[in-house]
């Protein structure tokens, strides 16, 4: 069963607020936008290895590893990266033995018996030193470090002056030098698709949800992206799927669905609902405007454009029953579109339960729930999961 506990624990990072002792953009950088852009880095750094390099990449321990991490830093809150990093150098194993406490009511009333187990071992195996990593966490590691690098580009300039600057910058150079001897790192920097790639998905941090109305917290396009992906992938574990052959798919198809929004924004669903065929239009135009700015990026070598193949797969499957090419898994659409809508009545509920009335969020909630109300079954008690928040 998933909690209302760990609905809320998916959320948090939406309040954690990252660089707020440094002059940022206005709308900031929130820890659930970097952990979904450093998993989005992640993806492309085990394709690489996988495709490129011939590697054999477990899916299941990257994604899982990913969550583990990122409830890590949920539980552990806002630390300065050295401080951090000092810490759980010299009481790492009574760090993770906090957060295991902190969430192990929550994660032991999974379906899966045995993913609290695993989400112990994953943050026991964060605490090997860099070479004796598994290649699933080094690639975690090195995706964490170059998603905060991006972030660090972002503010370098404004910040100069401040006190201790040029050291953030060392022990992020440091850091990531760590890692120049994954072949996936040297690849991303030799190969500049690459580098804007991750430099466009980005921009989905600075894209709000919910323009029109006041949130708390607010939350971003990519940020509501992981959202809905561990969503998918927990709800999967639920229903007993098939872990490698479906589970995995639905994490990485909740993650990106989003992505063609970096090309063309957010266009409310009443909009697109109110007018005839301009749902079928904005899914032309998107599709036209990958094959111009997205697809381009993956026009090197034959390798590359497995990789983007790969990727497109999931953007363009989004929310349709089909069956994955290679794993042959049944890909459940539907239900990663009832994550979608669920993670929206979620976002609208947390803001009214700070006090924020507004009409949209009112109405917001109301649609959804008449929406799951007609929507077939798909196998997953949705009602259990609305009521939580009614």
């Amino acid at each position: 069963m998933i909690s209302r506990g760990l609905v809320e624990r998916i959320h948090q990072g939406a309040y954690i607020r990252r660089w707020n002792d440094h002059i940022h953009p206005e709308q900031g950088f929130s820890e659930l936008d970097k952990q979904a852009h450093k998993m989005v880095i992640a993806f492309f750094l085990a394709k690489i290895e996988e495709v490129v390099y011939d590697k054999a990449i477990d899916y299941q321990k990257l994604i899982e590893g990913g969550i583990a991490q990122y409830f890590h830093r949920v539980e552990l809150t806002d630390i300065k990266p050295p401080i951090f990093h000092r810490l759980m150098t010299e009481k790492g194993k009574e760090l993770n033995a906090y957060v295991i406490k902190q969430c192990a009511k929550d994660l032991s009333l999974l379906e899966d018996k045995d993913f609290f187990h695993r989400f112990c071992e994953h943050l026991e195996e964060d605490l090997k030193a860099t070479d004796d990593l598994c290649l699933e966490h080094k690639i975690l590691s090195v995706a964490h470090y170059l998603a905060t690098q991006w972030e660090f580009d972002l503010i370098e300039s404004p910040n100069q002056k401040l006190y201790g600057f040029h050291e953030t910058k060392q022990e992020i150079e440091k850091k990531l030098a760590d890692y120049q001897g994954l072949p996936s790192v040297s690849y991303t920097i030799t190969h500049l698709g690459y580098k804007n790639l991750f430099n466009l998905i980005g921009q989905l941090r600075f894209q709000r949800r919910w323009t029109q109305t006041v949130r708390i917290p607010e939350t971003s396009v990519m940020g509501h992206s992981l959202v809905v992906a561990i969503l998918a992938y927990l709800i999967s574990l639920e229903l007993k799927l098939n872990i490698q052959e479906q589970a995995v798919h639905h994490f990485w198809l909740g993650l990106f669905h989003d992505i063609p929004e970096v090309l063309t924004r957010d266009i409310i669903s009443p909009v697109k609902q109110s007018v005839s065929e301009l749902e079928e239009i904005i899914k032309e135009i998107e599709k036209e405007e990958m094959e111009k700015k997205l697809k381009s990026l993956f026009e090197g070598s034959e390798k590359d454009k497995k990789i983007g193949e790969d990727f497109f797969w999931y953007i363009e499957t989004e929310f349709s029953q089909t069956i994955h090419p290679i794993s042959k898994g049944k890909i459940l659409g539907p239900m990663i579109k009832n994550c979608d809508r669920y993670a929206a009545y979620v976002e609208a509920s947390l803001s009214l339960s700070h006090g924020i009335i507004s009409k949209q969020l009112i109405d917001a909630r109301r649609r959804i729930e008449e929406v799951f109300a007609q929507t077939p079954e798909d196998g997953f008690s949705w009602r259990l999961l609305l009521d939580y928040f009614a």
